[in-house]
């Protein structure tokens, strides 16, 4: 039981590993293509139906000071510069006067008719004649249909990342069949890796696997959607990347193609075992690095939880 438990403990650990080198490089591509700033237009477009009304919004000026080059779009727009833009193209700001909400009842009702008239005059109807009602109103409905937007980037992002891990898969061979026909044959190596495991499970989180920090932070969930304010730039996505897979390289488990790796494509029994275990790997990967962490962490208490009174005396020894 406890050999099982702990292969169990060296795939997720491999997996874990293998996840945040594909989640790091996915993000780094994605941020490249900047689809973040494509999928918020198209999500501005449905949401406004009206070109001209997205380009306001988007040549804003608190929106556009958002975005990260002078001519290119955001990639992240929040509820509040979104409200502020559409209250602007409903009715210009006067420095002089204070806007009310009969100035605004008036100015949509100018409007021509349009779904993003009859989009705000519902909201208008719904604020019953206040101002801070009807702000809020327009920036639920952004949220609502930004919610939509960022699924749709999510599952785009998530076609990419099993692409690009099973990309690296065969890359780096990094076969799940192999590797537990490894483990499961040499006890010295299995043990090497579940003390690695074990001591990456202490960590804290799965952001502190690749870069450690004195406090304990909040694992990032893999591809956050283009409406979700990311802090990461190129070069941190690159850092990441590197040290992710500096950690996968400096595992125990054998990965990497090894001159009798090479030898077993040749023959056909080991080639289609091959591919079986690349594309595991490959859907393991899919699932991102915070699930297998939170795995990791799971089998690792289960292990510790289940030692015999001497295997933990023992083990207190050597924290000591």
């Amino acid at each position: 039981m406890l050999t099982v438990l702990n292969l169990a403990i060296g795939i997720a650990f491999t997996y874990l590993l293998f996840s945040l080198v594909v989640s790091a490089l996915n993000e780094f591509w994605l941020s490249c293509l900047d689809k973040r700033a494509d999928f918020l237009k198209q999500g501005l477009e449905q949401l406004l139906q009206d070109s001209n009304k997205v380009t306001q919004v988007l040549e804003h000026g608190l929106v556009d000071a958002l975005s990260r080059t002078t001519n290119g779009n955001p990639s992240y727009i929040g509820a509040e510069p979104f409200t502020a833009a559409v209250l602007d193209i409903v009715k210009a700001a006067d420095p002089s006067t204070i806007r009310n909400i009969s100035d605004f009842q008036a100015s949509v009702a100018a409007l021509p008719s349009s779904k993003f008239k009859q989009s705000l005059t519902a909201i208008l109807d719904a604020a019953d004649n206040d101002l801070a009602s009807f702000k809020k109103g327009i920036a639920d409905w952004y949220n609502r249909s930004m919610d939509r937007v960022s699924g749709w980037y999510k599952r785009y992002a998530q076609k990419w990342l099993l692409g690009l891990a099973l990309a690296l898969a065969v890359t780096c061979n990094v076969d799940t069949i192999h590797i537990i026909q490894a483990l499961s044959s040499d006890p010295k190596l299995l043990a090497d890796t579940v003390t690695q495991a074990i001591n990456t499970a202490r960590a804290g989180t799965a952001e502190q696997v690749v870069t450690p920090h004195t406090q304990p932070a909040k694992a990032a969930q893999p591809s956050p959607g283009p409406t979700e304010d990311t802090t990461q730039n190129v070069s941190q996505l690159i850092n990441n990347a590197y040290a992710a897979m500096n950690k996968l390289s400096n595992v125990s488990v054998p990965i990497g193609w090894s001159e009798p790796q090479r030898q077993y494509l040749y023959d056909p029994g080991h080639f289609v075992g091959a591919l079986l275990g690349w594309f595991l790997t490959a859907l393991a990967a899919s699932l991102g690095a915070p699930f297998w962490f939170d795995t990791l962490q799971r089998f690792v208490n289960i292990r510790s939880n289940g030692r015999s009174p001497d295997e933990k005396d023992i083990g207190a020894k050597k924290d000591s």
